[in-house]
């Protein structure tokens, strides 16, 4: 059982062995994977969900897969059924082989690791699945934050084992990793660090998301990258790491349905953003924005326009056409025509809700 993203539309819960998609950031590039999952069961007796036991580049399942129902074909007992041997050795296997995949090559070393099965586009996030775009920019930022963690912990064992560059190293990646996690959720795609900061201060700093401490995160992570910084300052530098972390952390616990953030003061209120009024027939220029953003983009535009607002959102061919609609309307609006012009297309859509 597969499903394209962390809904349960495959039944990956139930899988004997199944799979969820996800996605993984690699610089500036995004790359589709696979949760590996086992032992599900849909029974009157014995019924049981699906244990996770990895996580692999979508280009690497099937080796993964070849190699696990080898080893199960050739060390089954007689005896015992599929759960059994899950049971007796099967998750261990699946977990071991499942490291053996994991890697990721960089775009330069492998770029058909960033192309999904049957695809001739690069991988987006709408390529997970009509309707899904939410899904995957949610994944992302876990990712980002989760691989801003490890940079924390492996800087920190750099640190105390007197490893000073290649530690500062890690804290100025942690560092990088933290302001631009949550960029996505305004359809932003910087283009190297100086831009994220930038982007980080405008969206986060400025509107008070995270406290204004940040305001030097350029020149913190310029200090990060010249050499000779002493342990003491350095130590001073995984402060301001970690509490740079802890709060976009809590920026993110924070956010609403509609990646919506609030003032750390008011983070327990209520408040409805406020409206700015937007015209009939409005045009949204989305040509050469890429998914996830062009659907990110779309709806904050449509947050800003009154119920009722029919606005012309322009989309190019493949997968934005494919997947903006679809997640817009899921979303509750209405899509009044689809009209090809050119190269691109024309998308009438009007707002019937509020997000």
């Amino acid at each position: 059982k597969i499903s394209g993203c962390p809904n349960s539309c495959g039944q990956h819960p139930i899988a004997p062995l199944g799979f969820f998609g996800a996605t993984r950031r690699s610089e500036n590039h995004t790359a589709p994977f696979y949760r590996i999952v086992l032992g599900g069961r849909a029974a009157t007796e014995n019924a049981a969900l699906s244990k996770e036991c990895g996580l692999v580049p979508a280009k690497n399942v099937p080796a993964l897969v070849g190699d696990f129902l080898k080893n199960y074909l050739a060390d089954k007992d007689k005896s015992e059924d599929f759960y059994a041997y899950l049971e007796r050795r099967g998750y261990q296997d699946m977990t071991a082989l499942s490291k053996q995949y994991e890697r990721l090559p960089s775009y330069s070393e492998n770029k058909d690791y960033y192309f999904d099965w049957g695809k001739d586009e690069e991988f987006s996030l709408a390529g997970i699945g009509p309707g899904e775009c939410g899904a995957g920019v949610l994944d992302m930022i876990e990712a980002d934050i989760l691989e801003a963690e490890g940079s924390l912990k492996k800087a920190k064992g750099l640190l105390d084992s007197e490893k000073l560059d290649p530690s500062a190293k890690e804290f100025s990646r942690a560092i990088s990793l933290g302001a631009r996690c949550l960029l996505v959720t305004f359809g932003l795609e910087p283009k190297n660090d100086l831009e994220a900061f930038k982007y980080f201060k405008e969206k986060f700093v400025s509107t008070k998301v995270v406290s204004d401490t940040f305001n030097d995160i350029t020149e913190k992570a310029w200090e990060l990258n010249s050499p000779g910084l002493t342990k003491d300052r350095l130590k001073e530098l995984n402060d301001y790491a970690v509490s740079l972390l802890n709060e976009v952390k809590e920026a993110y616990k924070n956010m609403d349905s509609s990646f919506k953030f609030f003032p750390r003061q008011e983070v327990t209120a209520e408040k409805a953003p406020d409206k700015k009024e937007a015209q009939e027939g409005h045009i949204l220029d989305l040509k050469g924005v890429r998914c996830p953003m062009n659907y990110v983009q779309a709806k904050l535009f449509l947050e800003n326009a009154p119920i009722g607002t029919t606005v012309e959102i322009c989309l190019d061919e493949g997968e934005p056409i494919q997947n903006v609609p679809v997640s817009l309307k899921n979303d509750g609006q209405e899509i009044l025509e689809i009209k090809k012009t050119g190269g691109y297309y024309k998308v009438l859509v009007k707002k019937l809700v509020d997000y």
